[in-house]
């Protein structure tokens, strides 16, 4: 995933903890990197922050606008619910997130580039429909 436009470049100092979206591989009851290897491995480690190499890069592989690099994030559920329902292995996971470094648009979506990532393990069977409404 790159950035085909950059809105907003930051630090990447800020130790504020956000919520967003991510969309996964998911064989069995393991998640997956579609796009990138995480520390030489693509399988990714639940229940823990994972920290993003840090080096700048540029939007759309090098054709645009550079950012530093980090973990691309949608800012709202929808557009990686609908991306993991187009294909039968991917999966929208909510994740924590901090440090942000890049702010931007990525297949028409808000996405946020941030240094850290938690991913939470949910057992299968326990996922939320965020859009459910409650009663």
């Amino acid at each position: 995933m790159c950035l085909y436009k950059v809105n907003q470049r930051l630090a990447g100092r800020g130790t504020k903890i956000y919520t967003g979206w991510k969309v996964f591989d998911k064989l069995g009851s393991e998640y997956y990197f579609r796009y990138f290897l995480h520390e030489g491995k693509t399988a990714v480690p639940v229940n823990q922050w994972l920290k993003a190499n840090e080096r700048s890069i540029g939007s759309v592989m090098g054709t645009g606008p550079r950012y530093d690099s980090g973990f691309h994030i949608f800012k709202y559920p929808y557009p990686a619910q609908y991306t993991a329902k187009v294909w039968d292995h991917l999966v929208a996971v909510r994740v924590k997130f901090r440090g942000v470094v890049a702010r931007g648009r990525e297949a028409d979506n808000e996405v946020i580039v941030a240094r850290e990532m938690y991913v939470p393990y949910r057992k299968p069977g326990r996922t939320r429909n965020v859009n459910k409404k409650k009663k």
